[in-house]
């Protein structure tokens, strides 16, 4: 429903540059005036792409990802800022003025939530509240003068560039990734960009005004094709088009094309009529995306019965799953403490009694965490996995174990690398503390030229796996271990510690090229 609702205001949006664009630009749009005046065309020209980006988006976009929907909502903006720069009026054009510090205020969060993709790093607070501070600035000042506007949104846009460039400095390997991550498509985009200025600007030559606002124009055409390039790079049709081949969507939408040129030129309306009819096609193309998006989603519940049904096994066996958790962990652990608390006159079996509800606390915790491990986003990677230690460390209360994390500050692992070595920590640490009779550990976890290395350590005693097939569960853990990264193309080696003990040593390649369609699905 909330990514129904979402889409809904996209379209409402669309609907509104619609009537902005009939009523409101008709006087010199649709008499063919707009033929002759170039800085008025490419407004109707960038408008019209981005409105058939937002569409295009909005429905690749099946399981609500939220970078997508910043990415539309940035569109949706951009697109009325295109449309009101030639605005006179007085209205139109403050509106005008207050949306650009507001457009380049989320265009900077945004890259820095794309670019990091929505994790933590260092100087992410400051980041944002600096670069919060200055387009309120920007809009303060334009209530007082516009000299005092142009010089904050002019702080705003030096304020903003250095931010940027200091992390991207201080980031810079994570830059350098992505950057050799997404080489084709970032050069794509800039071919594309470059390519469509020079066919412009050798058609416009020589005529007045045919350069006028392209200091807005060329960066938000390299944005949106940018991220555009990157973000959708799942393969397969867009879902309400799924049952037309490539070849039949590109000639119906050149016929479609075709009709609205036909229509405008019979009709006297210009250039500006042919873009009006072009946004009515696109609006009605969304308006029957939406209809069957919510027909498809109705069919999936059309059979109340067998969807009962479905409902009620997946529910019986999430039942059993509990029932069991709970009769051999919980209920068990809860009957010995109440046992316990039948012997007030006994201070050692209140002190047992504690003990039995701080390991049940701990396994309860555990228990979660196997169900659905979280990563919080506002962390850096090496927060969060200090926190797993710990939360491991919880679940052994009765076990000394002094553990040495070694992880840097600036580490970063993409999607879904970052989950993957979250897992095995975990399956490591939790092998440490149920099979080794050591009472220390290291953990060293590190990421250079795209490749992780993780070591896991301890000072027990050392029994390969292979000179026992059939041993500790442990055994089990690790040759999954080895299946996962092998089949990643990693390395898993299992060789004895110096002086003692056994050292896990695992190096896995990090491929960005699929790690954006993890974190826009």
């Amino acid at each position: 429903m909330k990514l129904l609702t979402t889409k809904l205001l996209f379209f409402l949006n669309h609907v509104g540059v619609l009537l902005y664009v009939c009523v409101f630009l008709s006087a010199g749009f649709l008499t063919g005036s707009a033929g002759q005046n170039p800085s008025a065309v490419v407004p109707l020209i960038l408008s019209a792409l981005i409105l058939g980006d937002i569409v295009y988006i909005s429905f690749r976009n099946i399981k609500g990802s939220r970078i997508l929907t910043l990415f539309c909502a940035l569109l949706a903006l951009d697109g009325w800022y295109i449309l009101l720069a030639p605005e006179p009026r007085y209205m139109f054009s403050l509106l005008f003025l207050i949306l650009g510090p507001v457009i380049g205020y989320l265009s900077a969060r945004f890259l820095l939530y794309f670019l990091f993709q929505g994790s933590g790093y260092r100087f992410r607070k400051t980041a944002g509240l600096l670069l919060a501070l200055f387009p309120c600035a920007a809009v303060l000042g334009l209530f007082f003068s516009r000299r005092a506007y142009s010089l904050l949104y002019g702080i705003q846009f030096c304020g903003t560039l250095a931010v940027f460039i200091f992390l991207l400095l201080f980031h810079r390997k994570r830059v350098l990734f992505v950057l050799k991550s997404e080489r084709r498509s970032l050069l794509a985009s800039f071919g594309v960009t470059l390519c469509l200025f020079a066919v412009y600007s050798l058609f416009a030559e020589g005529m007045e005004g045919a350069m006028e606002n392209f200091g807005i124009y060329l960066p938000v055409l390299l944005f949106f094709m940018s991220v555009h390039g990157i973000a959708l790079k799942e393969k397969g049709p867009t879902p309400f088009l799924s049952l037309l081949s490539r070849k039949q969507i590109l000639v119906l939408t050149g016929s479609a094309l075709l009709l609205c040129g036909a229509v405008s030129a019979l009709s006297r309306a210009g250039i500006g009529g042919f873009f009006v009819l072009v946004d009515l096609f696109t609006c009605l193309v969304f308006l029957y995306g939406l209809c069957i998006d919510h027909s498809l989603r109705s069919r999936n519940n059309a059979d109340p019965y067998s969807a009962a049904l479905d409902r009620l096994r997946e529910e019986e066996q999430l039942r059993e799953e509990f029932a069991d958790y709970l009769h051999d962990e919980v209920l068990q652990d809860l009957h010995a403490v109440r046992n316990l608390l039948n012997c007030p006159d006994r201070p050692e079996m209140l002190e047992l009694a504690s003990d039995t509800l701080d390991g049940l606390n701990a396994r309860i915790r555990k228990q979660m965490q196997n169900y659905h491990p979280v990563l919080r986003r506002g962390l850096t990677p090496r927060e969060n996995y200090s926190m797993l230690i710990e939360t491991v460390s919880a679940a052994f209360p009765g076990r000394k174990l002094r553990i040495r994390f070694d992880c840097p500050e600036d580490l970063f692992l993409v999607e879904p690398y970052d989950m993957l070595i979250f897992r095995i920590i975990r399956e490591l640490l939790t092998n440490i503390y149920k099979h080794s009779d050591g009472d220390q550990a290291q953990i060293s976890l590190s990421q250079k030229k795209a490749v992780i290395r993780l070591a896991v350590s301890d000072n027990g005693s050392f029994v390969s796996p292979d000179s026992e097939p059939s041993s500790p569960a442990g055994h089990k853990g690790l040759v999954s271990i080895q299946d996962r990264i092998s089949s990643l193309g990693g390395i898993v080696a299992i060789r004895s510690g110096i002086p003692s003990g056994c050292e896990i040593q695992i190096t896995l390649p990090m491929k960005g090229e699929n790690s954006y369609e993890h974190f826009t699905g």
